[in-house]
């Protein structure tokens, strides 16, 4: 398998006699056998990134590489057309040809490639066993179920060996349960292949689950890039902060900062933040960032000097959590907890220091 290598990728679209650029200066790497996801908001560039990739659209600049090997350069001339890159591409739509049995979609590559008939069938029987479907090999295409589907379109793009995967959301047709279990039978085979991928979702859910690397993507630029877990537990900006998950920003002023925490005056009182990798000086606007289950919810009590004090104005029981929001003065806090408290009930909530992340205030 090959690592995926993007350099100063840029590519332009004409739209209403104006230039708007898809993709912006982009630069990233999906390690060898791992799934970098790309996720944004719609319009933020992420399919056309992908679609560069596969070579369905031609870059006006920068250089893509597959291992050792430039599939696209501006600067040296070269564009490697899509049948040649090695690739395997699920769609959005699946594509799944409906005048097919499930076993002739899966076949088609092979077909066209001229492969001899019996390692067709070798081949096909053994993409569909990776992906539960061996059973259905003589099914028509139009009585697959979503979920169907969409395992027989991963089978074909599989099924001649591809160095590298590109999975445009191909989940997003499916209802949420199914969704559910197709996202951990995917990622469990990408594990069982050890096969470069490159996944594209608007999805914060499915980038948290299944991604080793992601890169929140904004505007054809890429924000930020890191673990699912770094860039949640630790988001660098507002735009991240936000769109990874839900967060309450609280606005203030940075007073101090040692070893890597700040602390931040607010209207509703001080609150400490981790200050890693974060530029500022005091006297800054700045926001405390801090997950709604990071907030701890309790009785009221003017003894706490550390805690804030708080209405409750509304409490939904979730299931897994009762979701709680207080009313800080002015402010609306967001958090989760166990259940036991009532709207017009005061409350105290505390904030873990390790938790809570300093921001740059800097608008949207």
């Amino acid at each position: 398998m090959a690592n995926i290598q993007l350099v100063g990728l840029r590519k332009t679209y004409e739209f209403r006699g104006q230039r708007v650029r898809a993709v912006d200066d982009v630069t990233l790497e999906a390690p060898e056998g791992k799934i970098l996801t790309l996720l944004g908001p719609s319009g933020c560039g992420k399919t056309t990134t992908l679609r560069c990739l596969a070579g369905l659209e031609r870059p006006d600049d920068g250089e893509i590489r597959f291992g050792n090997r430039v599939v696209f350069s501006r600067a040296q001339g070269v564009f490697v057309p899509p049948e040649q890159r090695h690739i395997g591409m699920v769609f959005q739509s699946y594509a799944i040809w409906p005048h097919m049995t499930v076993f002739e979609n899966v076949a088609y590559p092979l077909r066209v490639r001229r492969v001899n008939p019996a390692e067709i069938r070798k081949r096909v029987y053994a993409a569909l066993e990776l992906v539960g479907l061996a059973a259905l090999a003589d099914r028509p295409a139009p009585y697959l179920s979503g979920g169907q589907q969409q395992r027989v379109a991963l089978a074909r793009a599989l099924v001649y060996e591809p160095e590298v995967l590109l999975l445009d959301e191909p989940l997003s047709n499916l209802d949420a349960k199914v969704r559910e279990q197709v996202r951990e039978e995917l990622r469990a085979l990408q594990r069982q292949l050890n096969i470069t991928t490159v996944y594209v979702t608007h999805d914060q859910i499915e980038a948290l689950a299944l991604s080793d690397v992601v890169a929140v993507m904004r505007d054809g630029k890429v924000l930020e890039v890191g673990t699912p877990r770094d860039l949640y537990e630790r988001p660098r900006t507002r735009f991240v902060a936000q769109f990874l998950g839900t967060t309450n920003l609280l606005p203030g002023r940075l007073a101090h900062v040692e070893g890597g925490v700040a602390l931040v005056e607010t209207a509703h009182g001080t609150i400490q933040a981790r200050a890693d990798g974060v530029e500022v000086s005091p006297g800054e606007s700045v926001l405390a960032s801090v997950r709604p289950e990071h907030v701890t919810v309790g009785p009221a009590s003017g003894a706490d000097p550390v805690a804030w004090q708080g209405v409750v104005r509304s409490a939904l029981f979730e299931g897994s959590a009762t979701k709680y929001r207080i009313d800080l003065g002015d402010f609306p806090l967001l958090a989760y907890g166990e259940a036991g408290w009532a709207p017009g009930d005061r409350v105290a909530v505390r904030f873990d220091p390790q938790k809570v992340v300093l921001l740059r205030d800097q608008g949207t």
